[in-house]
């Protein structure tokens, strides 16, 4: 039991170091981790709030809010919630194992110890559990709160919290079995880091647009899917069968969530070593490939180079790429039209400013989203010194990096003003601005930004994900571009309703000369870190 507590105090610290990445600043990792509750929130609340908005929007106000929430179903939520739960940890334990139960530390310090493979894999699961479970919490919360109006039972409510902490149990365990069986069969899951993020993009455009739509529409898709849900037979909703009178299955539920994480716990301990050799990586791919040798010019090569270590790390272009699609995704949505209807009703009945205006604002807005460079110089990791050894000036690492920004950020916001061109059709006169406006700002603010990276550079990081997610330059580098943004829009607002035309011209000015003028501050920049 000593060996078992000194095991989980370890692993609170080095999940807390998560938040901190390892430094002492338990301020910074505490706003973090409190940053990360209220996500978790958001997206728990993200189908049963709108839902029962939905229901209680279209319904009269003579019903009680319980009597609407039963009558509309509205329980099935908390079996898809369950499920949806249940699946992001089957995935998260998927790709994570490793990571979690086989990681390099481990395999260097404890698994050298006289300890027993069963403590450290419990460890795992039961040391950061002051961390987890409240994230639990924050997801389930609404679902929660949204059973209480229903049934008006505490009881059931808390037993929803229940049933959404086996969820996540029982998907993390399946999760796990299903990689240590593909490792056993030596089918390992290639998939590249660029195929990777390819393909959480492709699941993040599929949310957007289903977000977007059902906005437009006001969730009443929602309703309408709830109500053939409930429908289904009680083997397809459980959650709700089993708060709706037959809540002795929700033990039966916690008793097969206990057996199954028994059995993994004593099959991966009985098996611990062969699986961390199994689930250990190998390298597949050429560390020179052929078109590494051709000859390209200075720019050139230092652009291919910067794209290439980019994408090389899939947490921090995950976070950050999307926020360069993000105007292709919502320009795109406009077509749908519902959601056009919608917009065009927003601009007209707005009494800010013209039509024409609030377009130019809104693609500024969108353009300081395209923030690529936050994390350009630390990047370069332990291995910067490959970089910083060429003989090159300072300020043309710089330009490199933030070239490889604009190689990117162009064509993204190019198809962003024509669809925009195409399905909007603004005054002519305000077309010149909506290009070179926002796509000035959208570098301005990735100057500025690797400006920051040079000046703040980490390049002791280890976890790709502690950089992407708890790093000053990931925090201060999408507040910045975020304040920025929202006083430029305060500023307009208050400015365009008279002189409209002429604010989008000046402000275009100020981008372009805010372009020029950094330009020359970085021509005496040196980038060679002791």
């Amino acid at each position: 039991m000593n060996k078992l507590k000194l095991l989980n105090r370890l692993e609170r610290k080095r999940t807390f170091n998560q938040f901190t990445q390892g430094k002492k600043k338990k301020g910074f990792g505490i706003f973090i981790y409190l940053l990360s509750l209220w996500g978790y929130f958001w997206l728990g609340g993200l189908l049963p709030i709108f839902a029962s908005t939905a229901t209680l929007d279209s319904k009269s106000a003579a019903f009680s809010v319980a009597e609407i929430l039963n009558d509309a179903g509205i329980l099935s939520a908390m079996d898809v919630m369950a499920l949806v739960f249940f699946l992001a940890s089957l995935i998260i334990a998927l790709i994570q194992i490793r990571n979690t139960y086989f990681n390099d530390f481990d395999q260097s310090t404890l698994w050298s110890l006289p300890v027993d493979t069963r403590l450290l894999l419990l460890s795992k699961n039961t040391g950061p559990a002051v961390f987890s479970l409240p994230l639990i919490l924050a997801f389930t919360l609404p679902s929660m709160i949204l059973t209480y109006a229903a049934t008006g039972s505490v009881m059931k409510a808390l037993l929803v919290l229940v049933v959404f902490f086996c969820a996540n149990q029982l998907g993390e365990c399946v999760g796990c079995f299903l990689r240590i069986i593909l490792a056993k069969g030596n089918n390992r899951l290639r998939l590249s880091k660029g195929v990777k993020t390819f393909l959480g993009f492709i699941l993040f455009v599929a949310f957007m647009v289903g977000f977007y739509t059902e906005l437009a529409r006001d969730y009443k898709d929602l309703v309408v899917f709830l109500g053939f849900y409930n429908r289904l037979p009680a083997a397809a909703r459980p959650v709700s069968y089993a708060l709706n009178h037959h809540l002795w299955l929700i033990p039966l539920f916690v008793l097969v969530t206990g057996l199954v994480y028994w059995a993994f716990l004593n099959y991966t301990a009985k098996n611990f070593y062969t699986i961390g050799e199994n689930l250990a990586p190998r390298a597949t791919m050429k560390a020179v490939k052929e078109g590494d040798y051709k000859v390209r010019r200075k720019y050139a090569a230092l652009i291919r180079k910067e794209r290439r270590l980019f994408f090389s790390n899939s947490a921090v272009a995950f976070n950050t790429f999307f926020g360069t699609v993000l105007p292709v995704i919502l320009a795109a949505i406009l077509f749908v039209p519902a959601v056009k209807e919608m917009f065009l009703d927003f601009l007209n009945n707005q009494p800010f400013v013209s039509p024409d205006a609030a377009i130019f604002l809104i693609l500024t807005g969108l353009g300081g989203m395209m923030n690529l460079s936050g994390f350009g110089f630390s990047l370069e990791g332990i291995s910067g010194y490959n970089t910083y050894t060429l003989p090159l000036k300072g300020q043309s690492v710089f330009l490199g990096k933030l070239l490889m920004a604009a190689s990117l950020i162009a064509p993204a916001y190019v198809i962003t003003w024509l669809l925009v061109l195409v399905n909007l059709r603004p005054d002519a006169a305000y077309l010149p601005f909506y290009l070179l406006g926002p796509l000035s700002y959208a570098l301005l603010i990735n100057g500025i930004s690797l400006f920051f990276d040079w000046k703040f550079a980490n390049y002791n990081w280890t976890n790709p994900q502690e950089l992407a997610k708890n790093s000053k330059q990931s925090f201060f580098s999408g507040l910045g571009s975020l304040l920025v943004s929202f006083a430029i829009l305060l500023i307009g607002v208050g400015v365009m309703t008279k002189a409209p035309l002429l604010y989008a011209a000046l402000l275009t000015a100020i981008f372009v000369a805010g372009n020029v003028v950094l330009y020359f501050l970085t021509r005496d920049m040196t980038v060679y870190h002791q």
